[in-house]
Parts: C-alpha cells; sequence; structure tokens
C-alpha cells in the first residue's frame, strides 16, 4: 500500500518506529521548506575551476570572508587568500613566516572580524595574527598588537636641575582600505635626575621578528616622550625609526613642550599590553575577547582576557576574569559575551573601560550543560546555539540553554545520533557551524564515521528539526561559511560553494 507523505518537518529521529509520521531515520540531501514539504539540496560546484586546491594540500581549518569576493582560508600554520581565479599563500613582511607561529595541519583556527580585519589564533595558542586589505589593495599579514619596550636607553647630559621622566614606545600607523589605524605599545619609563637641558639619549632597542612574528618593521617607530622638570604628563618629543642607532638629542624646553601630543597613557589611560596566546578568540560590543590563554608563559586554559574597547590589539595584562573550569568559547548576544566552558554556560555583565574601572559580573545560566568546540557557536539576533556535551543547544543569553530537535522537555530527537559525532576529543574540536540568514537555518560539519569531517548537520528553525547533507566521502567540509546564502565549503583540497 503506496502511503503519500507530505509532511516532513519532524526531520530526522534517532526511534523511527516510535515518533510522528512527520520524522524518518534518514533523511539526507534534502531541506525541509516552510511548507513543510521538502526539497533536494542544491549540488556543489568548485568556487574556481582553476585554482581550487590550497598549495600544501593539507585540511582547511577555517574560513572567513576578507572582502567582497575575497575570503581567507586558513590550514596548517597557513592563511591563503582565495578568490574566484586564485588561491594565494599569504606571508608577513619576511616572505619566509607563515601566519601562525605554532601550530599543525590539525589545529583548530578561530577568527572573527573588526572594522575589515580578521584577527585569528589556533589552539595551538599560536600569537594573535591580524589580516587586512591596506590602501593599494593588498592583503597585508601582521602580527596583533606590539611588544612592550623593554630596552633600557642610555641618557646621559651635564649636571643640572632639571628632573625629567622618560617613557619609551613602539609605533605603528597603517591603512585598511582609506582608513588609518594606529598601534602603540606598552611604555618603558626612566628617570633622569639633576640634568641640565640638552640630554643625549641613545642605544635604543629594535624589534626583531626573529623566527616568530610578523611585524611590519619597515615601518614601526620609536616614539620618546618627556616630562616638564619635576612634572608627572609626557609629551612626544622625538619620534624616529625603530632601528635607529645614532645618538640623539633632547633640547625641548619645558615651555614648548607642554604645546606637544601627549602620550596615551597620561591620565591614568591602560597600557596597550599585547593580547596574550590565546585558544580562542571572539568580539562583542566592540571588545574582544581571548580565551584560554598563556599569560606570563602559564598555561591558563580557565582564563579570559578583555581588550581595551574598538581596541583589540590592547589587552591589559590585568583585564581578566577566571572560571571554575576550561573555556572551551564564547559569543555576543546581544551586549553581553556568553562563555562557555567544559560544564557551564555563563552570561558576562559589565565590562573594564579604558581607565580600568568597571568589573565583569558572572551569571551562570546553565550549571549542568557545558560546549564542546568554539567554532560549535553560532551567533545569531536571537541569541547562540552551540554543540553541548549532549547535544545541539540554543540559548538567549538569559535562560536556561534548551536542546533542539526537542522530544520532550530533557531530550533531543537525536540524542543517540549525537553521541556518534563526539566520542573523541578530535571529533569534538572539528565540529564547526554557520548560520545561513536568508533561509533561517544553521548548519554543522561534524566528523561521523570518516577520518575527518563528512556530514552536515542543518537544523531548521521553523520547524526545530535535522536534516543532513552528504557527498559520499568524495568532499570531507572541514570547514564552512555562509556568505549570501552561499554556503562555502573548505576541505583537504578543494574550496567550492
Amino acid at each position: 500500500m503506496k502511503i503519500l507523505v507530505s509532511d516532513f518537518s519532524g526531520g530526522i529521529t534517532d526511534t523511527p518506529f516510535n515518533s510522528p509520521e512527520n520524522c524518518g531515520e534518514v533523511v539526507d540531501n534534502f531541506l525541509i521548506l516552510k511548507d513543510k514539504t521538502i526539497e533536494t539540496a542544491p549540488g556543489m560546484e568548485v568556487l574556481s575551476p582553476s585554482a581550487y586546491r590550497v598549495p600544501s594540500q593539507k585540511r582547511i581549518s577555517l574560513i572567513k570572508k576578507l572582502s567582497e569576493g575575497r575570503y581567507i582560508a586558513f590550514s596548517d600554520r597557513s592563511a591563503y587568500v582565495v578568490t574566484e581565479s586564485s588561491i594565494t599563500e599569504l606571508r608577513g613582511p619576511n616572505a619566509s613566516r607563515t601566519a601562525f607561529n605554532a601550530g599543525d595541519e590539525n589545529s583548530i583556527v578561530t577568527a572573527e572580524v573588526f572594522n575589515n580585519q580578521i584577527y585569528a589564533t589556533n589552539d595551538a595558542h599560536a600569537t594573535p595574527i591580524k589580516i587586512f586589505v591596506d590602501a593599494n589593495g593588498i592583503v597585508q599579514l601582521r602580527t596583533a598588537g606590539l611588544p612592550a619596550y623593554t630596552g633600557t636607553p642610555t641618557i646621559t647630559g651635564a649636571t643640572g636641575t632639571n628632573n625629567f621622566v622618560y617613557a619609551f614606545t613602539y609605533y605603528y600607523e597603517y591603512r585598511v582600505g582609506n582608513t588609518l589605524f594606529a598601534d602603540e605599545s606598552t611604555p618603558r619609563y626612566i628617570e633622569k635626575k639633576s640634568v641640565a637641558l640638552n640630554v643625549t639619549i641613545d642605544d635604543l632597542t629594535p624589534i626583531v621578528n626573529g623566527t616568530l612574528y610578523n611585524y611590519d618593521l619597515a615601518n614601526i617607530k620609536i616614539r620618546i616622550y618627556r616630562t616638564v622638570s619635576n612634572g608627572a604628563t609626557l609629551y612626544l618629543i622625538k619620534e624616529v625609526a625603530h632601528d635607529h642607532t645614532l645618538p640623539i638629542t633632547d633640547d625641548v624646553t619645558d615651555a614648548d613642550i607642554t604645546q606637544l601630543q601627549g602620550l596615551y597613557t597620561n591620565g591614568g589611560i591602560s597600557n596597550n599590553d599585547t593580547p596574550s596566546p590565546a585558544k580562542v578568540i571572539f568580539e562583542c560590543n566592540d571588545t574582544y575577547y581571548y580565551l584560554n590563554i598563556i599569560q606570563n608563559g602559564e598555561d591558563k586554559p580557565f582564563r579570559l582576557k578583555q581588550s581595551i574597547t574598538n581596541d583589540p590589539d590592547s589587552v591589559p595584562d590585568d583585564y581578566f576574569l577566571d572560571f571554575k573550569d576550561k573555556i572551551i568559547g564564547g559569543a555576543g548576544v546581544g551586549r553581553s559575551p556568553v562563555i562557555i566552558t567544559e560544564n557551564q554556560v555563563v552570561r558576562l555583565d559589565g565590562i573594564i573601560d579604558e581607565i580600568g574601572q568597571g568589573s565583569i559580573q558572572k551569571e551562570v545560566i546553565s550549571h549542568t550543560v557545558g560546549g564542546v568546540s568554539h567554532n560549535g557557536i553560532v551567533r545569531t539576533s536571537k541569541g547562540i546555539y552551540f554543540a553541548g556535551k549532549d547535544g545541539f543547544y540554543f540559548t538567549d543569553g538569559f535562560s536556561t540553554p534548551t536542546k533542539l530537535a526537542k522530544k520532550d522537555a530533557f531530550s533531543s530527537r537525536i540524542d543517540n545520533t549525537y553521541k556518534n559525532l563526539i566520542k573523541t576529543e578530535q571529533q569534538k574540536s572539528r565540529i564547526q557551524g554557520a548560520y545561513d540568514a536568508l533561509n533561517n537555518r544553521v548548519l554543522w560539519t561534524v566528523q561521523e564515521d570518516s577520518e575527518d569531517n563528512d556530514r552536515i548537520y542543518v537544523y531548521d528553525e521553523t520547524h526545530d528539526s535535522f536534516t543532513t547533507l552528504s557527498n559520499n566521502g568524495n568532499v570531507l567540509p572541514t570547514a564552512l561559511t555562509i556568505d549570501a546564502g552561499d554556503i562555502i565549503i573548505g576541505d583537504s583540497i578543494v574550496t567550492g560553494k
């Protein structure tokens, strides 16, 4: 006997014989429509038939859109610029250095976009980087922030009545398109007492990239600031190249110096400490959060650090907050960050401002639901979806997280299926999600039965149900993003949509 089925809105279920008729054990390569019927999922085409493989032919960890028609694909320690006609590895000012200074093919990259710049790190605690398109339309790669000035310049002069304080910083200006940005380091302060004017300053300390960093040495300066005699406010008296080697004369009088530009820390502004190596980075309300960090050489998997608002390159050392267990990831819900640890979901209220005032308060919204993957957190206008310890969840940042494809108050229709997706730590870390706002769908790529991600779970918000997408192992969707309704997929060899 034929049965006509017109309602597929229940999606997949672990128990097809004990579920409503609108559910099925397998609903693969179909998408549920608003009228509860289904349509065949569209096929995939290679983004560029002439350039579809990253040169290393290693798995792609993450894809981020940089500008129209241009994406950044992260693979191993490298970053690649992907367009419809080319895939080119992005290197720093020294062409021999890759994007990250730590990690391997299995490293998980996390990244956020700020003012047309991509800030990125990975779970090997690589030094955070930033990627942007400069005023000439060229994609650039730089190490985020600037190191503190730690050298000890030689300051000499004849005996006199002046008591000066000097400050030394590194300074860097760059353009993203036509917009000017500037980074300035944590200062080094040196007192010089009982000295006459016409002081000589020598033995400045340059920045060295070595094998670890991608600083733009050709354009970094050293700034020298000084107070009036017996003063506390610092003013800019000299700016030279970071590798300047000749003696510098300070002959600026107290009468003239107060007309000059002040040091950014005047008035109690916090130091622009460089971002700590972090496994995770995310943005909320124009403020960046670095999670699961290394601070002063010590592993702090339970620690979060907050940047100065509108300045992801500047993360004061004392702007931190600790949690009860290891931080998995986070995302913004409205104006509030939500942090997901192994065993909790926590909303953060408040912020530390640029002078170090204010505080961050923790509000635990679940003491039992934890997460498994930062890249599995999907931010929407309504809240966040995430891959939890025992299922896919949603929270609006205030309410207790609830399971998707709800079967009853405590379980999902795919609980048993989900267990198969998180059997190993590798499976957990490789879950990655994206939001299709045009069709109200959440997509997660997962590792189910292969050596890498091999299936995409598609959650339909309208019907609270899942279908799946697969390709018989021909494409392993290790990374995905969504751009204007197009699903951009990356795997070990192909970038397509």
